[in-house]
């Protein structure tokens, strides 16, 4: 099956016309630095308040938390994600367990993605 449409987020009106910029982006594999690069300068043009807000709840994420964190906000699951960055499952089960360490969840019950959503 096809990947989501990726919905635009309620951030920014500018979000809703660079939607299907960033769905082309992951219609493949984010195979290396410059198409991980790519696809943040266009996530980061269309939702500019996104990761500000997300490094305001945590300053030490690591590039791969925003980058998890980008696609969980665009509505990815594990599976498509895990396709997404040419990782296994279980490595996106990983990745996001430190993010939710890192965010400070594990103990509070919050779902990641209800997080994410919100935070724009």
């Amino acid at each position: 099956p096809g990947k989501p449409a990726i919905v635009p987020c309620s951030c920014c009106h500018a979000c809703s016309a660079g939607v299907s910029e960033l769905h082309a982006k992951l219609s493949k594999p984010l195979s290396g630095p410059s198409e991980v690069a790519n696809f943040r300068q266009s996530f980061q043009s269309v939702c500019p308040d996104y990761l500000p807000a997300l490094h305001s709840r945590c300053a030490d994420l690591t590039r791969t938390d925003e980058l998890i964190a980008m696609l969980l906000f665009l509505k990815l699951n594990n599976d498509e994600i895990a396709l997404t960055l040419g990782i296994s499952r279980s490595g996106v089960n990983k990745a996001r367990s430190r993010m939710r360490k890192r965010l400070g969840l594990v103990e509070t019950g919050v779902v990641l993605e209800e997080f994410l959503q919100g935070l724009v």
